[in-house]
């Protein structure tokens, strides 16, 4: 067993190929190298007060999802080395598809946005300021031609339900 020096309000996740390990904590998102779990990079985070980072990684383990601060922009990195790659006007990071392209964030109001990384990405390299990864293969097609509709039920529960 291994006792990493936590505090009490932090989100944890394994990087995929469980390379990493990365802790959201108030004060700073810290990747932790699996196994000797020495301390590698640390990603300060700004005004979070005492909100734990939330954080995912793309099926690859290539990038990193977190948000900065309490409400503030959402950053994709490169989780090898921390280098920034954009930020999103964008709530919290919930999951990316199973091959990266997508990303599905949520805001406090209950609003989820899903973001397709790479038609932003396709756009970003048209003005050469797309990162040096590659693109993943696309996702396959939706197999309905509805729109996708997500409702989100806010109403409090009566009666333990």
């Amino acid at each position: 067993m291994t006792n990493l020096p936590l505090g009490q309000n932090v989100a944890v996740a394994f990087s995929p190929q469980s390379r990493w390990l990365v802790t959201g904590a108030p004060e700073e998102y810290r990747f932790w190298k699996v196994g000797s779990w020495e301390p590698a990079q640390a990603v300060p985070r700004e005004h979070a007060g005492d909100m734990y980072g939330t954080m995912v990684f793309s099926p690859d383990g290539g990038t990193l999802a977190l948000v900065r601060g309490r409400n503030a922009d959402l950053k994709l990195m490169e989780a090898e080395t921390g280098r920034e790659w954009a930020t999103l006007e964008a709530g919290e990071p919930r999951c990316f598809s199973p091959r990266g392209n997508w990303l599905v964030t949520s805001e406090a109001d209950g609003l989820v946005r899903l973001w397709d990384l790479r038609r932003i990405r396709q756009q970003l390299a048209t003005l050469k300021l797309d990162w040096d990864t590659p693109l993943g293969e696309p996702e396959p097609p939706f197999t309905s031609e509805k729109p996708l509709r997500i409702v989100v039920d806010l109403e409090p529960r009566s009666g333990g339900q």
